[in-house]
This record gives C-alpha cells, structure tokens and sequence, in this order.
C-alpha cells in the first residue's frame, strides 16, 4: 500500500508544481520501391530533437500487408512482424552544406538485423529519405521513408504546451 501512496503523493506534487511533460510526435511511413505504403505510425521523443546528436524514442507501426515478389518488402515484413512498437534512435548529423541529415535505427542493439532509415529535411518539421535493412550476410536499400512532425507536439522552441 505504500508504494502506491508514494507514487500519488508524487504525481500529485508534478501536478501542483506545473511540471508539464514534453512529448514530440512524429508521424511516420515506410514505402516499398514501387511507391506502395507498407507502415505507418509514429515516432515520439521525450525531448526537443536535437540539433546535432541522439535520442532516443519509441515507435509505433501499422504494417499494412502489400502484394509483391520483392524480396525487400518481404525481409521488411519478416522484421517488423511482433516488432510493431518498440525503441527507436534518431541520430540528427552535422549540417553539410547547410543540411542536417538524419538516421533512424529502428531495431537499436541488434547487430544481425535492423531497418535503418536515413532522411534529410525537405521544409520544416518534414523528413523524406530512403531506408534499408542489414542482416548478417548484408542488406540492401528498400524504399522510400517520410518523417513529419504533428502539429502541436511540443513547441518550436523546446518548450512543453500549456
């Protein structure tokens, strides 16, 4: 019994004080190289993003199942399948030439396979690139990825919403 008086003891002084908690959603989608959508879903940080470095988030996925003999789609399929949600880290890049490139390694950790997507920005909040999968014997290039920021996740500046 205590413990559970100690955490609403807790999440009511966060509450009282104005501790206001910051969340950044992205909208995401994955698409084959024939342009058919194969998952969307989000991607949310606890934080600002980055101007140079690493957070990490969690990521949520809606695959959706497409017809096709392409061995890409399929090594996606078989990688995301009981991986719809999970941890994700998003590494923003030194500008070159006035851009900032970003990499997103949707299966962190694992080193015999992962879904690796890189993008740059297009305009504001709005990320398009391409992404690949690497297995152990090696990997290959699959589609295209778009990024988004949703509008009204945290404010421009780093700070929580009222």
């Amino acid at each position: 019994m205590k413990p559970v008086l100690a955490v609403a003891l807790a999440a009511a002084l966060a509450a009282a004080s104005g501790c206001a908690r910051y969340d950044e959603v992205y909208d995401i989608s994955f698409r084959n190289i024939s342009g058919l959508e194969l998952a969307s879903g989000t991607v949310a940080i606890s934080g600002p993003l980055p101007v140079i470095g690493m957070t990490r988030g969690w990521y949520k996925l809606q695959l959706r199942r497409v017809p096709t003999a392409s061995k890409e789609t399929e090594i996606f399929f078989q990688l995301f399948t009981g991986k719809e949600s999970g941890r994700v880290e998003w590494t923003v890049g030194a500008p070159r030439a006035g851009v900032s490139s970003c990499t997103f390694d949707f299966m962190p950790g694992f080193v015999d396979a992962t879904i690796v997507a890189h993008a740059s920005p297009t305009v504001k909040g709005h990320w398009r690139g391409r992404w690949a999968y690497a297995l152990f014997p090696g990997g290959r290039e699959g589609g295209s990825f778009e990024v988004a920021r949703e509008p009204g996740a945290g404010a421009p500046d780093g700070r929580p919403r009222p």
